[in-house]
């Protein structure tokens, strides 16, 4: 790993070899032996991660009949072989940010039916243009035949994968990366509604949509649906209905969201990004602080705040909140924001840290003196 390869030549004779990490190189596809992988038939672990003039893999690499983890996520790879299908005790495959992959077989999908584990954040097999004008199920459809998967993260960008994915209990219950994001074409992605329902293995969510307006929780209990912005009771948060191991959710490009007070449903959150969001006025509505009863504690995990380019906000939190693992507050190009919900009881026994340019620090209101004087060291300009 990271040591410049460009090549792997020759057929090297490893059989009792376990583990292969050449990630972080430079390998590139006429460079590597189409023999290169033949005696490695004990190999169990292949990463090729993060080389990104990789685009595509040895039909070689079939002879890896041991191979249970293959990590090519960060490379150039195009399309998947249909000789990957001999990998037949593949437990795990990383996909993720393969951005200019396309064409994975469905036959191929079908035949890995050992997979445990797949990656797919950020791929081009999911982000690519219809063919045909037509959206396929089908896709999805395969990774519901996937009956040992316990562990997905996947990229959707239009009306009808989501609508798919939302119909999939299966799906839901075992994805950790969900990226709902627009495609190339607008056309393809026009909800306005986004009913999410508590997903307990959901890790990291990034919302990127031109068109959506609200985004709401929904359950079904007792033979209905319910679905609630904010209407809530704390207890509701604190049960099983709610996003438990929820750490990240990013925020970019959705000009229509107004708040996002639906985070209030995942109290382990610690990563929190919004930006260019242009009509979002609140982080926390007024009336989901309205609604909290009982003793949950906002941002109780929260460790990075990143606010940028939203130049309606006016407020993260009506009130000061405690922020007992907060490290790191970032605000660019927010005019309207005139005050942090802080008070010199938050972050206590904390140096944290508060980034944005000096005028806008300049023009902060503080809840008293003492509180300003509190965190006057914690800023940094930008």
């Amino acid at each position: 790993m990271n040591n410049k390869i460009q090549s792997l030549r020759g057929t090297p004779d490893c059989p009792d070899l376990l583990t292969l990490f050449l990630e972080n190189n430079d390998l590139q596809s006429m460079r590597l032996a189409m023999d290169f992988f033949q005696n490695m038939v004990s190999l169990t672990v292949l990463n090729l991660s993060n080389n990104l003039f990789l685009t595509e893999l040895p039909v070689g690499i079939s002879n890896l009949v041991s191979l249970q983890c293959l990590n090519i996520s960060g490379t150039g790879v195009r399309e998947l072989p249909m000789e990957l299908s001999s990998l037949s005790k593949l437990k795990c495959l990383n996909l993720d940010m393969t951005l200019d992959l396309e064409t994975v077989p469905e036959k191929l999908i079908y035949g890995l039916s050992r997979l445990q584990v797949l990656r797919m954040g950020w791929t081009g097999f999911y982000t690519s243009k219809p063919i045909n004008g037509n959206i396929s199920f089908s896709r999805l459809e395969c990774l519901e035949c996937l009956k040992y998967l316990n562990a997905l993260t996947i990229t959707i960008c239009n009306d009808s994968a989501l609508e798919g994915f939302l119909s999939s209990h299966r799906l839901q219950g075992c994805t950790e990366g969900l990226h709902i994001h627009r495609s190339m074409d607008d056309s393809l992605f026009s909800l306005k509604t986004l009913c999410l329902p508590p997903m307990k293995r959901l890790q990291r969510l990034s919302l990127q949509s031109t068109s959506m307006e609200e985004v709401k929780i929904e359950w079904e209990e007792e033979g209905r649906k319910i679905q609630t912005p904010y209407d809530f009771q704390t207890s509701l948060i604190a049960s099983e209905r709610n996003f438990y191991n929820l750490w990240m959710v990013d925020i970019r490009s959705c000009p229509n969201l107004k708040d996002i007070t639906w985070i209030l449903w995942a109290p382990n959150l610690r990563d929190l990004f919004v930006s260019r969001c242009r009509r979002m006025e609140e982080i926390i509505s007024e009336g989901g602080v309205a609604a909290m009863t009982g003793d949950l504690i906002l941002f109780e995990k929260l460790q990075r705040l990143t606010l940028i380019s939203l130049p309606e906000l006016k407020s993260i939190h009506r009130f000061a909140l405690s922020f007992p693992c907060l490290v790191e507050i970032r605000v660019l190009d927010c005019p309207k924001l005139r005050k942090i919900p802080l008070s010199c009881n938050s972050a206590k026994g904390r140096r944290i840290m508060i980034r944005g340019k000096q005028q806008w620090w300049n023009e902060l209101e503080w809840e008293d003196e003492s509180t300003r004087d509190t965190f006057l060291p914690s800023f940094q300009p930008w």
